[in-house]
């Protein structure tokens, strides 16, 4: 089942695979709710989706994942153009 430690775990593999730093205390602390957060969506088929919310000083990321059930992960389906700044170069 999705749960709110697996959306808060997947965290940390998200910040290495796109060298961004996206604040995991932010998130789990929701001190910052406006700037950092999640939002889970579950679409006509029964799909649940995760988009992550952040902030970087390069403008808002956003970080698109589904849910699969049977091995109980999320799965990367898309990021915006602020995530493909960090991935396409080491201005980190």
């Amino acid at each position: 089942m999705l749960s709110d430690q697996l959306i808060l775990d997947t965290i940390n593999s998200l910040e290495k695979q796109f060298k961004v730093n996206m604040d995991k205390k932010t998130f789990k602390e929701e001190s910052l709710p406006a700037y950092f957060n999640t939002a889970v969506e579950k679409d006509e088929n029964g799909h649940y989706f995760v988009t992550y919310n952040f902030e970087t000083s390069k403008g808002s990321g956003q970080i698109l994942c589904t849910y699969e059930e049977k091995e109980n992960i999320l799965v990367l389906v898309d990021w915006n153009e602020v995530v493909d700044f960090y991935t396409e170069s080491d201005n980190t």
